[in-house]
């Protein structure tokens, strides 16, 4: 049996893992599935263990969604399709052994997708390596508050927790909050145009984009207003609650939060009743999931550099951008850099350090990409996707010219950087 971590106050002794209840037309289908769950998570427990070595693993453990019981499972078709990704973090000793391992994390996630039977992955299973040593200094992050109290242990050490940093909720790190809405704005922008010409998954994909964003707009406001809950549930049923003067509420926008309650049960139960917001076409959605990211961004940034929240949603991201603290030299930064152009032509190196200039010792790649992402777009809800780019834009990887290709150009290098792969 999998064992959660036992340190959450009510945390029930059996593990659940996504939606199903009595009542519901698939509970049975559902309940039937989550038995074959457990029991393919032990499998890909047994399948990581062989690989990196039983002696060498001091710790496997479920996180994300699926550890919290939300993970998010279409029903009702041939096969159960994952929207949700099923996250592993595996903890070793040996950083000899990361960098051997970390080449072949790809390899090993799309090994343990095949343990899942008879399902289709939107998502992914996402395999994560890191060395005991590095947890302790991983950030006061919403993630890593639920992996402290929430994780479920697939193997080895039952009190990994205590490699983590250990904090309250209202301890999580603003500045997380801020981090949150950019990467999820940053692979929004991945889902421009919308497509569903391939039939029903395609649309069920994009509504799942879309309920993250909405998801992600009450996490971040909560963060950032310094008043975290753990769980989408949990923090639909507060802001529900929650007044219009509530600081969380007034970061997020009053119009995203009534869309974010509607959203959140789709992202628990998308085999349930499709969110009435979805009812104008794909591209208008797209751009008022983007509209209300953009805006919560904006006002979550203003409040952290101490300005107003209410109003800054007109106020330009370039110029917010310009208000942020600059970071000190950083070695790091520059080790970064040389990572991340190590395979590119001359060209592309010699434009990007043109380009982004000093800013290689204050900030690293992927903070570029999320600023870009941002800009991006800012420049789409203000201008439209078919506008095009100009000389003083001056947005990371984006060049000169049409919108859309320099949102496509992004997606690619934000998976590739995050993921490891394209799209």
């Amino acid at each position: 049996m999998l064992q959660n971590q036992g340190n959450e106050k009510g945390r029930q002794s059996s593990n659940i893992f996504f939606h199903h209840a009595e009542g519901d037309p698939l509970y049975k289908i559902k309940k039937r599935y989550h038995d074959r769950f457990e029991k393919s998570l032990e499998c890909c427990g047994d399948l990581l263990a062989g690989h990196i070595g039983p002696d060498n693993l001091k710790s496997l453990l479920l996180t994300g969604s699926f550890s919290i019981g939300e993970g998010s499972i279409l029903f009702g078709g041939e096969s159960p399709v994952f929207l949700s990704d099923i996250d592993l973090l595996a903890i070793i000793e040996d950083k000899g052994l990361l960098m051997k391992l970390l080449p072949e994390k790809e390899r090993l996630s799309g090994e343990c997708e095949s343990l899942f039977p008879d399902a289709v992955f939107d998502g992914h299973v996402d395999v994560g390596i890191v060395t005991a040593g590095e947890t302790g200094r991983f950030p006061r992050s919403p993630g890593v508050y639920d992996i402290n109290r929430r994780a479920i242990v697939l193997r080895g050490d039952l009190g990994a927790s205590g490699f983590f940093p250990d904090f309250r909720p209202e301890e999580v790190d603003r500045r997380e909050g801020i981090i949150l809405l950019e990467n999820r704005i940053a692979s929004f922008i991945g889902e421009w145009p919308p497509d569903t010409s391939s039939g029903p998954l395609s649309r069920h994909h994009f509504l799942y984009q879309a309920a993250k964003g909405y998801a992600d707009i009450i996490t971040a406001s909560l963060c950032v207003s310094g008043n975290f809950i753990s769980g989408y549930r949990e923090r639909a049923e507060y802001v529900a609650g929650a007044g219009e003067d509530d600081p969380g509420v007034r970061l997020a926008g009053q119009g995203a939060v009534m869309k974010a309650l509607e959203w959140s049960e789709y992202k628990l139960d998308p085999s349930g009743k499709v969110p009435p917001f979805s009812a104008g076409t794909d591209r208008s959605l797209w751009f008022e999931v983007a509209a209300d990211l953009l805006g919560c961004w904006k006002r979550c940034e203003s409040f952290i550099q101490g300005g107003a929240a209410v109003g800054a949603e007109e106020q330009n991201a370039s110029d917010l951008f310009a208000g942020r603290r600059t970071k000190s030299f950083k070695k790091d930064y520059i080790t970064a850099w040389r990572c991340y152009l190590r395979d590119k032509p001359f060209r592309t190196v010699a434009s990007t350090v043109f380009s982004v200039g000093l800013a290689l010792a204050r900030s690293s790649p992927l903070e570029k990409l999320r600023e870009a992402g941002v800009l991006l777009l800012d420049h789409a809800v203000s201008r439209g996707t078919g506008s095009v780019i100009g000389p003083n834009d001056r947005i990371f990887l984006a060049g000169e010219g049409d919108w859309a290709k320099a949102a496509g150009r992004l997606s690619d290098e934000w998976n590739r950087l995050v993921f490891g792969r394209k799209g």
